[in-house]
């Protein structure tokens, strides 16, 4: 005798964007609770492609929803784990800095626009307009990207409930691998540039703290320098050896008092303006391929990576690949990532596998990718 079945298609709007998937998980959960008060003694079970897979895994952090749900199948599911970005030692001045660069640069056109008598005067004013943007815009984007990553988090949930289904050569997950590999690479050169400065800041330091050790002897070494500069702009030739030399102690002189000073407000701005501008490249690439994975990245791929991963962090999970090579087909090439509902052997695989885990009437909710 045939147990009843019974579908309940759960739609959403199916935006690649956090947010909207975190709104589907919302209505997921309510769905969810509401079939299984109708029907107390069914089987639910939940089948989700592409990001429905993601929906319906993290609908299961609702833990009356998840004891109550038999099993949950993901087809062919880029499972996106945000982990934080390694930015090296000047990381954080570069990432205070950065939209202060961001919005001078954007600000320049608008003051190129004015009258000429008017840019002078502009200059500085787009300057403090960018520095108050980025003072706004820095501890708001850090708040927001850990908001982003938090809602990419995965619940626990019982690695025997889940089926993972995928096919070889994804077309989404390779765009998506493809996305990370170059912001890896955009993050691996300035990790690299930020170690470099982060040293030379150290060892400047270093010198500043070895300087007033011993200003017993700094200080006559200052007199003479400074009195070979005082010399040579007075009595030296053009060209002269004592030009040269007094050029040299002028050079040396000032190096030793920046050092000691450590350059002062002035030097601090114009070197995490530097800093930042040298993280810009890096920076923009992390940003605008972060898009892949929703329009929110452009903001927290800053602070976090997000990676396709072909299982949810953590457990030891059943996970089955096609078999059969959907290329040998009568109508040529197919779309891959679509192979895990359209295969007939994948279908297979998802019914034997809601079968050995049901012994009850079912009824199950079936998200969309």
């Amino acid at each position: 005798m045939h147990e009843p079945v019974r579908f309940e298609r759960f739609l959403w709007s199916g935006w690649n964007t956090v947010t909207s998937r975190s709104k589907a998980v919302e209505r997921l959960i309510s769905h969810l609770a509401a079939l299984q008060a109708r029907w107390p003694q069914a089987r639910h079970f939940v089948v989700g492609h592409s990001h429905g897979g993601n929906i319906a895994f993290q609908a299961m952090r609702d833990k009356a929803v998840e004891a109550r749900i038999a099993g949950v199948v993901c087809l062919s599911t880029p499972f996106l784990w945000a982990s934080p970005r390694n930015l090296g030692p000047v990381g954080r001045i570069a990432l205070w800095w950065f939209p202060v660069v961001m919005a001078f640069v954007c600000l320049v056109p608008a003051v190129e626009l004015l009258p000429l008598a008017l840019q002078s005067a502009a200059g500085p004013i787009a300057l403090i307009i960018a520095v108050g943007v980025g003072f706004v815009f820095s501890p708001w984007a850090t708040k927001f990207a850990k908001t982003v990553a938090g809602a990419l988090q995965y619940p626990d949930v019982q690695s025997r409930k889940i089926l993972i289904v995928r096919s070889f050569g994804d077309e989404a997950s390779a765009a998506l691998g493809a996305a990370h590999m170059i912001s890896w690479i955009a993050e691996l050169l300035w990790s690299s540039t930020s170690r470099f400065l982060g040293a030379l800041l150290s060892t400047v330091e270093s010198w500043r703290s070895a300087l007033a050790r011993r200003w017993r002897l700094l200080v006559p070494a200052c007199v003479v320098l400074a009195a070979l500069v005082i010399v040579s702009l007075a009595t030296a030739e053009r060209g002269s050896w004592l030009e040269v030399s007094g050029m040299l102690a002028a050079a040396t002189l000032a190096v030793l008092i920046a050092i000691l000073a450590r350059g002062g407000y002035v030097a601090e701005f114009l070197g995490a303006l530097l800093i930042a501008v040298l993280a810009s490249p890096s920076f923009l690439i992390m940003l605008a391929l972060g898009i892949a994975t929703g329009p929110e990245l452009l903001v927290a791929a800053l602070l976090f990576r997000v990676t396709p991963e072909s299982t949810p962090p953590g457990g030891g999970w059943t996970v089955w690949q096609v078999p059969k090579d959907p290329w040998n087909t009568a109508h040529g090439a197919v779309l891959m990532h679509s192979t895990t509902y359209e295969n007939e052997e994948s279908l297979a695989i998802v019914s034997q596998w809601l079968l050995g885990h049901n012994s009850a009437p079912s009824a199950g909710a079936r998200t969309s990718g």
